[in-house]
């Protein structure tokens, strides 16, 4: 991950079905014809109304509370949906209050973020609650969302982002070291685990032997792959970890705004 490594969760200063009894703030949730949810409350009664929340775009809403945020392109392309389709949803979504649209930087695409209303009508198992932008880490946070779905590319292969890995975790490793959070962890159709690090900004070497040496200790995961969109820094990385064969490092170009691969 970027900044902040062993830092708290990152949702509170800014997408897998759920079983939690999380709240409704904002209105409860009733089901309509079909079991399909629809809001109540204020949102019911404004445009919203019109339309019914599908189980899909509840499975939007939790997907978006994983991954912190994603743009239209990403959520089409991890839905299967036309980028029409997608606005369409979100749009309803978002006048329902159980999303929000944001746009955070002139030359990057509008995100769409869950809100505490959409978790709540949702079920999202996330205890942090709904995630913010934070905007230090904005690039990170939504090419780590492209480079997700490359991932999942692989048939049977799943995906278990920061925030889950981090209501997961205690917090310490039973030794008073502070433990180190990938950036996600794919789960492999065998079991296999890989931790998942995108790095696109460089980090001292002696920041990376840091890193390199919590994952030759860990028994959490099976693999390490490590993703650079500079070919120097990948290099340099790739020296370090020479002697480590459980660690991958790989090139990965980042994807043009508004883009997926």
């Amino acid at each position: 991950m970027e900044h902040g490594d062993e830092g708290q969760d990152r949702g509170r200063m800014l997408p897998g079905v759920a079983n939690g009894q999380a709240g409704m703030p904002g209105g409860a949730a009733r089901t309509g014809r079909g079991g399909a949810a629809q809001p109540e409350g204020p949102a019911a009664r404004g445009g919203a109304a019109r339309g019914r929340i599908t189980d899909r775009d509840l499975e939007i809403v939790r997907w978006l509370a994983r991954m912190r945020f994603a743009a239209g392109a990403q959520i089409a392309r991890a839905f299967g949906m036309s980028p029409r389709m997608v606005y369409r949803r979100c749009h309803l979504l978002c006048a329902a209050g159980c999303c929000r649209h944001e746009r955070v930087l002139a030359d990057a695409p509008g995100v769409y973020l869950a809100t505490a209303s959409g978790c709540g009508l949702a079920q999202s198992p996330l205890s942090a609650g709904p995630a913010r932008v934070d905007l230090l880490n904005f690039r990170h946070d939504l090419a780590l969302v492209s480079l997700s779905l490359d991932l999942l590319s692989t048939p049977g292969a799943r995906w278990r982002s920061e925030r889950e890995l981090r209501q997961a975790m205690t917090g310490r490793d039973g030794v008073g070291r502070a433990v180190h959070v990938p950036d996600g962890v794919l789960l492999g159709p065998d079991g296999g685990r890989t931790a998942i690090e995108l790095d696109l900004t460089p980090k001292t070497s002696r920041r990376l032997s840091t890193i390199l040496r919590f994952y030759s200790r860990s028994r959490d995961y099976d693999a390490v792959r490590y993703f650079l969109p500079s070919r120097a820094a990948a290099a340099r990385l790739a020296a370090l970890a020479e002697h480590l064969p459980f660690v991958a490092v790989e090139h990965w170009e980042v994807p043009a705004a508004g883009q997926t691969h």
